[in-house]
């Protein structure tokens, strides 16, 4: 199959049944010889001069063919059009070109409307140009214009196919970019640039429902609150630039500790918050402490140097007459007891 029937998916069974639902049929290839013949091989430069002029009459379409070399193209093209016109109708070449050709239009935007109205007075004007000989026999006129207007209609057909294809291309582009934008202004809504966790006011709305489905089933929550400790010495000593990669690998060995149902954010400057879901304290304080051992034990390379960081931890577990508020509130109490402590060490409330 060629590359246009293929994309456009007119295999044999398809391109007899566009034939069929036309009334083009095998006989209609004598009408299409004499088409050629007797009217548009004689005055093929005067229909396409005559096309391109009623195009151009009208302002609203100079605008698609203003550049005079694309005039000059797409009526070598026409010319080269007009001439195949009918000829093999039903070969898959055939449908090929006449499939090209609708792209080609549609590549140069020029709006259907237009097009189809070009092919009316080309229509118009093919009948117009058929010999004495033939107007004068009734049954051979009506037989030759059935034909020109069935062979157009297959035509404009295919081009329409090219359009409705160009066009859902175009749509589904547009779906893309849309929802990739929407992606990006969401995650730029919710979530902290410099880590990647979920940003303050995006984690205050998860832990505010998550606490709220707690208490609604009685189900068990906990909040860590994790401080690096030192972070201001790291950024004396090695730059700001070092200190945002700490944050950003500290992010990171969160995260990956963390189960998914858990909700990780960066609280703001060095300090991070977790809410783990559905979980008792003491699996809450193991999961704390394995997050501060696995930084602790893993030094941060930068620039050819290795920066150490520890971090401190608070633990609180939700009761039945918390709020987020006050939920934090004791997190944070042990945390500042986890620095009162010496640091590097996980506190519960």
């Amino acid at each position: 199959m060629l590359l246009r029937c293929s994309q456009f998916g007119f295999d044999r069974e398809k391109i007899n049944q566009r034939l069929a639902s036309l009334r083009l049929s095998k006989a209609d290839h004598k009408l299409a010889q004499c088409l050629n013949r007797e009217v548009i091989a004689p005055h093929v430069n005067e229909i396409v001069e005559h096309f391109y002029d009623a195009l151009l009459f009208h302002s609203e379409n100079q605008k698609w063919l203003r550049n005079d070399e694309i005039v000059k193209h797409v009526k070598q093209t026409q010319q080269k059009y007009l001439l195949s016109l009918g000829i093999d109708f039903d070969s898959e070449a055939y449908f090929e070109n006449r499939l090209h050709i609708g792209i080609i239009h549609a590549v140069i935007d020029l709006p259907l409307g237009i097009y189809q109205s070009a092919y009316s007075n080309l229509i118009q004007y093919i009948i117009a140009l058929f010999p004495e000989s033939i107007r004068k026999n009734y049954s051979d006129n009506l037989a030759l214009t059935n034909f020109v207007i069935k062979i157009t209609s297959l035509d404009i057909s295919l081009a329409i196919e090219t359009y409705h294809h160009s066009f859902m291309a175009d749509l589904e582009d547009e779906v893309e970019t849309a929802h990739s934008r929407e992606s990006k202004l969401k995650n730029l809504a919710e979530t902290d640039s410099l880590t990647g966790l979920y940003n303050r006011k995006y984690i205050f709305s998860h832990l505010n429902k998550a606490i709220g489905n707690a208490h609604q089933y009685s189900a068990d929550l906990c909040l860590l609150m994790l401080d690096i400790d030192h972070f201001k010495k790291v950024n004396d000593t090695y730059g700001h630039q070092a200190g945002d990669e700490v944050l950003k690998q500290v992010a990171v060995t969160i995260t990956k500790t963390m189960r998914d149902r858990d909700i990780v954010g960066r609280y703001g400057g060095e300090e991070f918050i977790l809410g783990l879901i559905n979980i008792t304290s003491e699996h809450a304080k193991r999961i704390a402490e394995r997050i501060r051992n696995t930084i602790a034990d893993t030094p941060i390379s930068i620039n050819e140097q290795v920066i150490q960081i520890t971090v401190s931890i608070g633990l609180a577990c939700l009761d039945m007459e918390d709020d987020l508020k006050g939920l934090i509130k004791r997190a944070d109490m042990a945390l500042y007891s986890a620095k009162e402590s010496g640091r590097n060490c996980v506190i519960c409330s």
